[in-house]
């Protein structure tokens, strides 16, 4: 509708459009509808006076962000330029950030830098108010920045994650947002200073023992790190660059480190032994290819047969393979042992981690549910029974248990998310006209109404 309202245009019109937007005795949804009607006309004669809404702490929130927009869309640079103080100033910012998202929307990043933005970047104030920042965060911010822009934003990004000291702050609405930096920064990869920042923050994901790419961007991180020989070993590279810059490798890094590769790199982990001389990246090294060899592979095993003799560590860890053992001797009956634990505890050496994990899918349908899906309660209560490090063996919990307090998924959570898993089944509750003492897990009876908090 508000788009034919550009049919209304005629010489008089900013005039009588001004009368409305100034009168303050007129409703707030008359005066929203003739800012609506500047914007669509292209009136910007009226520029000032809706820079005066926008600074008139006592007009409604709503006004002043719609005169913002139309700012925007008026483009008038010297009016523009006033909107600077509201996207980094948060002082003149309102407590759910509505015109501070507004603002960006105006102005970035012609009269803001993606460098100005990211010096000053505040998180939104609420993990649930999706209002104009959280539009423009997910929506606007990366449709208007270059590639070569990353470099600035992950650094940002490598400091905000040295900050986090919970795994479970990882797992909200905002970190969906990290996500999506480091995944459109991947796509930018092919730039050198942009591999550089991005490795930065991949190892310290890799350290914090959390995937380089999450959320709903996993699977698409991981199908195209397998189809990118050259950007894998780019990036393996870069993070064993930035190792030799290290004391020593982290504790439990070797199994985040072999997760990069594929059967193919193995040649090219084997070539680093003639260039690598710490013994704690030979030994991650070691590690990687000891798990990646395939007895079907011949050409692993002539790789290995070609270079046992250049390192004696390789050919300790192979030894196995290279020398043979008398059938009734000690070692023997030690390797028949391991082989019979083995199968006996086979379906534990066949769990691999859930990925994306438990909580990572809480937090995708979380996010779900706060844009309207309600039904997204149903799946969020079969990955709450289950604990953080489920595998791939792990069974679902009791998603039917009207008790969600003693799920795993509840205990592990933080209080926002707590609140928000409560927000969640009150809107499903609502939504779907199920009473909470059916078969829906009911947390109303355990809680009590959810805005009473």
């Amino acid at each position: 509708m508000r788009k034919r309202y550009v049919k209304l245009k005629h010489p008089l019109l900013s005039v009588q459009l001004l009368a409305f937007i100034k009168d303050r005795t007129k409703s707030d949804t008359a005066r929203l509808e003739a800012v609506q009607i500047a914007a669509e006309c292209r009136e910007t004669e009226l520029c000032e006076e809706l820079m005066s809404v926008v600074k008139n702490q006592s007009e409604a929130v709503s006004l002043r962000v719609a005169a913002i927009l139309t700012l925007g869309r008026l483009n008038k640079i010297e009016t523009l330029r006033q909107l600077r103080i509201f996207a980094l100033d948060a002082e003149v910012a309102d407590e759910e950030d509505q015109l501070k998202g507004a603002a960006l929307q105006a102005i970035f990043p012609e009269l803001i830098s993606v460098e100005e933005l990211f010096e000053n970047f505040k998180k939104p104030s609420f993990e649930n108010v999706y209002g104009t920042y959280w539009y423009f965060l997910n929506y606007v911010l990366f449709d208007r920045i270059k590639g070569s822009d990353y470099v600035s934003i992950l650094k940002w990004l490598h400091r905000y994650e040295l900050s986090l000291t919970e795994r479970q702050n990882r797992h909200d609405r905002f970190a969906s947002f990290c996500d999506e930096i480091m995944w459109q920064s991947w796509k930018s990869a092919d730039l050198p200073t942009v591999l550089d920042s991005f490795a930065k923050v991949a190892l310290e994901r890799m350290v914090s023992r959390v995937n380089i790419i999450g959320g709903k961007r996993a699977n698409e991180f991981r199908e195209d790190l397998k189809n990118s020989s050259t950007l894998r070993l780019a990036l393996a590279s870069k993070l064993l660059a930035l190792l030799n810059s290290e004391n020593a490798p982290p504790p439990g890094l070797d199994f985040a480190f072999i997760r990069l590769f594929q059967p193919e790199d193995f040649s090219w982990l084997l070539s680093l032994l003639d260039s690598e001389t710490r013994p704690e990246i030979r030994q991650m090294i070691l590690f990687a290819v000891s798990n990646m060899y395939s007895f079907v592979d011949s050409s692993q095993l002539e790789s290995l047969w070609r270079m046992k003799n250049r390192h004696s560590d390789l050919e300790q860890q192979f030894s196995w393979l290279f020398n043979g053992t008398l059938l009734d001797s000690a070692e023997a009956n030690e390797s028949k042992s391991r082989y019979i634990e083995n199968l006996i505890d086979g379906n534990k050496s066949d769990e691999v981690p859930l990925v994306p994990s438990p909580r990572e899918r809480v937090s995708d349908l979380l996010q779900k549910s706060a844009d309207g899906a309600s039904a997204a309660w149903v799946e969020m209560t079969m990955w709450l029974s289950m604990p953080a490090d489920a595998t791939s063996n792990s069974e679902v919990g009791d998603n039917l248990n009207a008790d969600v307090t003693s799920y795993p998924g509840w205990i592990e959570s933080t209080a926002t998310q707590r609140e928000s898993i409560v927000r969640s089944a009150h809107n499903f509750l609502v939504d779907e006209s199920i009473n909470a003492s059916g078969h829906v897990p009911s947390l109303v009876e355990n809680l009590g109404d959810p805005h009473q908090g």
